[in-house]
This record gives C-alpha cells, sequence and structure tokens, in this order.
C-alpha cells in the first residue's frame, strides 16, 4: 500500500470535516459526547494543515520540508543521483530507515508564511490552532468561553484551506478536492452561526443588562422628539428574550412614512465586541462595545469611521483610536448621543 503527502492531507482534512460536523449537527445517537468531536476536529483539522503544508512546500523544494540538510539525507540524494533514478525523498524515507526528521508544523506555517505573503491575521490563527491542539491533548477545555474561541479558529483555517491550498492542490486530485470544496464552505456557514450562538450565550448577561438601556434610550428620545415636533420616530426592532445579542435602529421620517437610515449591531466573536454600523461593506462604524471590559467598555466615533473589511480584522483597533473616538460607559446619556449624532 503507497501512501501520499497530498493523499495523507486529504484524508486528515475529511476526517476532520466530518468530526466537526458531527459537532455542529451533534446526536445522542453519536458515538462519543459532543465534546470529543471538537477535540477530533481540531486535532484532524491541525494535521491536514501540516501534511498539505508540507505537500506545498515540496512542490516548491522537497528539501524545504527537512529540518537539517543531514549526513542521512545526503545520502539519499547522492544514491538518487548515482543510480539516476528519481524518487521523491519523503517516498524514499518510507522504506529507508535513515534518521532524517521533517519540520514542526510551527516551522512549516512560518516556511508557507514568508514564501507566499501569507497576511499575519491567517499566520496568527494557523499558530492559534496549533495552540489549540496541544492545549486539548494535554490540558483540556478549562471554561466556557474556550468553545467560541475554538469555534472561530476552526471557521477561518478552514477558510484558510479553501482560500490557500485548494487553488494550489486541485490539479492534482480534483474530484476529491472539488468535493471537500463544496463541504467546507457549507460547513464554514454552519459553524460562524454556532460559533456566535456560543458567544452569545457566553455573553448573555451583559446584553440582559445592555438591552434595557437599549429601549429605554429609544423611548426618551422618542418622547423628546415628539414634545420638539419633529416628524421623525426612532423605531427598535429586536427579539423579545432578555438576552438577545443584536438590533436593529431604524430611523422613520413619519410624514413620508419611509425609513430612510439605520444603525445595525454586529457581533464579531473572535474579538469579543458588538460594533453599531451603517449598512455598507465599509460600515460605518458609531460605536463599539468592547464585552472584555468591566468599565467603559463603550467606544464612540466623533465621526463615523470607514473601514473596509471591518468584520475580518483582528486587533481592537479602537482601543488606540483615541484621536477619532472616545471611551465612555454605556449607559442610556451615552447611547443616546450615538442616536442622536446620526440624526443630525
Amino acid at each position: 500500500m503507497e501512501f501520499e503527502l497530498l493523499q495523507n492531507g486529504i484524508d486528515s482534512l475529511n476526517t476532520g470535516v466530518a468530526f466537526y460536523e458531527k459537532y455542529i449537527f451533534y446526536d445522542d445517537n453519536y458515538e462519543f459526547q459532543r465534546d470529543s468531536y471538537l477535540k477530533l476536529s481540531v486535532i484532524s483539522i491541525q494535521n491536514a494543515i501540516e501534511i498539505l503544508g508540507k505537500k506545498v512546500l515540496c512542490d516548491i523544494n522537497e528539501l524545504l520540508i527537512y529540518k537539517d540538510i543531514s549526513e542521512p539525507l545526503l545520502d539519499l540524494l547522492k544514491g538518487r543521483i548515482e543510480n539516476e533514478f528519481y524518487v521523491p525523498i519523503h517516498e524514499a524515507l518510507v522504506v529507508s530507515e535513515a534518521d532524517v526528521f521533517t519540520i514542526s508544523y510551527k516551522e512549516c506555517i512560518t516556511r508557507l508564511k514568508h514564501l507566499f505573503n501569507i497576511s499575519k491575521k491567517d499566520y496568527e490563527d494557523l499558530k492559534q490552532i496549533g495552540k489549540i491542539r496541544n492545549k486539548l491533548i494535554h490540558l483540556g477545555l478549562t471554561k466556557l468561553i474556550d468553545y467560541h474561541e475554538i469555534l472561530g479558529v476552526i471557521n477561518r483555517v478552514l477558510d484558510f484551506i479553501i482560500e490557500f491550498f485548494y487553488p494550489k492542490l486541485k490539479k492534482e486530485k480534483p474530484e476529491q478536492m472539488e468535493l471537500l470544496y463544496d463541504k467546507i464552505c457549507d460547513l464554514i456557514e454552519e459553524g460562524e452561526i454556532e460559533e456566535e450562538t456560543v458567544w452569545s450565550i457566553f455573553f448573555a448577561h451583559q446584553f440582559e443588562e445592555i438591552n434595557p438601556i437599549v429601549k429605554q434610550a429609544c423611548f426618551e428620545i422618542n418622547e423628546e422628539l415628539a414634545l420638539k415636533k419633529e416628524n421623525i420616530k426612532v423605531n427598535l426592532d429586536i427579539d423579545k428574550y432578555a438576552e438577545a445579542s443584536s438590533f436593529i435602529l431604524k430611523f422613520e421620517d413619519l410624514n413620508e412614512g419611509l425609513v430612510y437610515d439605520s444603525i445595525f449591531t454586529i457581533n464579531i466573536p473572535r474579538l469579543d465586541v458588538t460594533f453599531l454600523i451603517g449598512e455598507c461593506s465599509i460600515g460605518p462604524i458609531y460605536a463599539v462595545i468592547d464585552h472584555l471590559e468591566d468599565e467603559n467598555n463603550f467606544y464612540i466615533y466623533k465621526k463615523p469611521l470607514e473601514l473596509d473589511d471591518y468584520e475580518n480584522a483582528y486587533k481592537k483597533f479602537w482601543r488606540k483610536d483615541r484621536k477619532r473616538c472616545y471611551r465612555t460607559s454605556f449607559d442610556i446619556n451615552s447611547f443616546k448621543k450615538v442616536i442622536m449624532n446620526r440624526m443630525m
């Protein structure tokens, strides 16, 4: 039986995807407990990234996957030269007893980063899944917050796999890679829903405090507008349950009976944040609720911030953006200020 790098990587990825599917669509009739499928999906997907990464490095130069250019490795190369018969080194090692070692996962992704200009954001996710794998194997899960962090990393590295590895490797195994591509795309969508659900549950206590403030602020603004005989109304669209994690503010022109503007919320679990934004791809961002701040967790932009790809931000940029935003507590008055700024 012959095992080769690409097929090994595909097998690991198929296994990881199958485990992740079982975690997301868990059924009591499954063989293992739900948490076990999450752990197994991390282990298999991280292993797939390492193998596929080494396959890509091999395609450039097979020496790139080895830790040292050692004497046993040189002997293999020498034998290939003398026999004038090409066999990939990693295949020759399968039948050889040579003491030759390939690079670690960390070194593999580092070499990929340098060779292909992998973004810092993607590189951090690749490092993170390696750390999570080690933690799950050696330490286990210690707190609920681990779950949405793990789900987020899995979703992002799966996205990296289809964006980075798929175009480079699909020609060698087109049918298998195409099936995996379609399955992963669907799974990422479900995984992101699960990620936000778990995240929202973890921060439910905060949303139970936020939502009454939002409702009271809208009520007071509408009272003030009515007293001034302004033909504007702020309509709040929010689910009825106390811990609802999202809402929409709709500004209605009462004369025309039309909504002329809106403020939406979008949660970014990997940053533990809720953005108050407009409806364009660049925002704008009006304010930020930073859920990890104990006090003064509300950042209000003096001028709405337009930012490309803000949904994929991986750093808390607002914390260092003090010239354009200011930090305050989230209360009725501060939230009313955001609404009134938008209405002006």
